[in-house]
């Protein structure tokens, strides 16, 4: 079956082509279109199934209105929310979105890349695994716009939107040092050297040694991605069988949260009576459970749609000026932390 181009649009409604690219590229107001016409050219490529060509486009134009997500996980729910969000932002700049996911692994992540940029995205949004910031450097010196979402390299002047993790964690600590809690025990998700996850621990630790009380490696346990739920049933072992039970879990994201609450309820350990449970990265369920979970809220509206600013404004406006956002979080405190 042929396809349907510009020109068999152009001749069934007697136009120039170059008028109805105007009109597909949503460039007729600007080109003193008429909307009478641009209502007859959308009608008759509808009409006639007309499917753009994005590769030709992208020859023609040197862009390929296409972004690239990478996240460590997309079934996380911040991250599956965090997508939505930049994928409605991306559609409101008329952007497509390509959506990947490294698994926390940071081999993965360059091949992801370099996929990417070997399909002509624009721009990508990154939320990086890797350890040192070489290859976002490299990224740098070619030019090439992106912008780094929740976890970032301080020391790079690039575009960067992410949230105070220290100040949350902090809040969070106090609040179980408040109601009275003295051993809190981490669950750190791997790989831990990310910036969010170092700047979540050091905002614990360090409200603990502020408040006088004893801190070192051994509160941390380091779990996982490829067996969380294996890694939390024996970090739980760990903790409750050598009479060292903390008083009080800090979950660095939601996902080991869920693993600990569940794990904790086939051990018939109570939440909150033997050990408050929290986690940093509220969702909307966390509502839900019994006991319904304290938690750190992170404004993932405002950084889906900052990112997508950012990075748009990067791709088309050669004076672009980098920025680096961080946001507040809010302390949820619910009945994980509540006796009554």
């Amino acid at each position: 079956m042929k396809r349907i181009s510009l020109n068999d649009i152009a001749k069934s409604l007697g136009v120039s082509k170059t008028l109805v690219s105007m009109v597909l590229n949503n460039l007729g107001d600007q080109n003193g279109i008429s909307q009478k016409t641009q209502g007859k050219v959308w009608e008759k490529a509808r009409e006639l199934n007309y499917q753009p060509n994005y590769l030709a486009r992208s020859l023609r134009t040197g862009r390929s209105k296409t972004l690239g997500l990478i996240v460590a996980d997309i079934s996380n729910i911040f991250y599956s929310r965090l997508a939505r969000v930049i994928e409605d932002a991306a559609g409101k700049h008329n952007y497509n979105l390509i959506i990947c996911s490294t698994d926390e692994k940071a081999e993965k992540e360059i091949e992801l890349i370099k996929m990417l940029r070997a399909r002509q995205v624009d721009g990508i949004i990154l939320s990086t695994t890797q350890k040192d910031p070489k290859h976002l450097q490299e990224l740098m010196k070619a030019k090439f716009p992106f912008v780094q979402i929740d976890r970032f390299f301080d020391e790079l002047k690039a575009d960067t939107v992410a949230v105070d993790n220290y100040k949350g964690s902090a809040q969070l600590t106090k609040h179980l040092i408040d109601i009275g809690c003295r051993n809190i025990g981490i669950l750190a998700i791997s790989p831990i050297y990310t910036s969010v996850i170092q700047q979540r621990i050091a905002g614990c630790a360090e409200t603990c040694k502020e408040n006088g009380l004893d801190w070192d490696e051994q509160h941390i346990k380091t779990i996982e991605f490829a067996d969380i739920d294996g890694n939390i049933e024996k970090a739980i072992d760990d903790w409750f069988s050598n009479g060292n039970a903390p008083d009080a879990v800090f979950s660095l994201n939601n996902r080991i949260a869920i693993s600990f609450m569940q794990a904790c309820k086939k051990r018939n350990i109570q939440i909150p009576e033997q050990v408050k449970l929290t986690s940093f990265d509220d969702i909307e369920y966390f509502e839900l459970l019994w006991p319904p979970m304290t938690a750190v809220a992170q404004p993932f509206r405002q950084m889906g749609q900052k990112s997508v600013e950012m990075l748009i404004d990067s791709i088309e406006n050669k004076k672009h000026e980098y920025q680096k956002i961080i946001l507040d979080t809010e302390l949820k405190i619910r009945k994980s932390t509540q006796l009554k």
